[in-house]
């Protein structure tokens, strides 16, 4: 279960806003932050890109994230 939940979350990061740069993947992660799963969420997509990195990135690029928080609805970010 744990691996499943480990590679859906590595898929979701690759999946989510991925820009190339000189050696670093940019990955934005949209996510309500203040739910009951925000910070389960983010701790879990965080752990997920150091443990990528640790073994050597994606094709030797490191993943950096960039959190933003869509709690908010539609209304607030426009």
């Amino acid at each position: 279960m744990r691996t499943k939940l480990l590679l859906s979350i590595t898929v979701a990061i690759l999946l989510v806003g991925i820009t190339f740069g000189a050696g670093v993947i940019k990955v934005g992660v949209l996510y309500p932050y203040n739910s009951e799963t925000g910070n389960w969420i983010r701790n879990s997509v965080q752990m997920a890109a150091d443990e990528i990195n640790a073994n050597g990135g994606i094709l030797g690029n490191k993943i950096q994230l960039y959190f933003a928080d869509v709690s908010g609805g539609a209304g607030q970010m426009i």
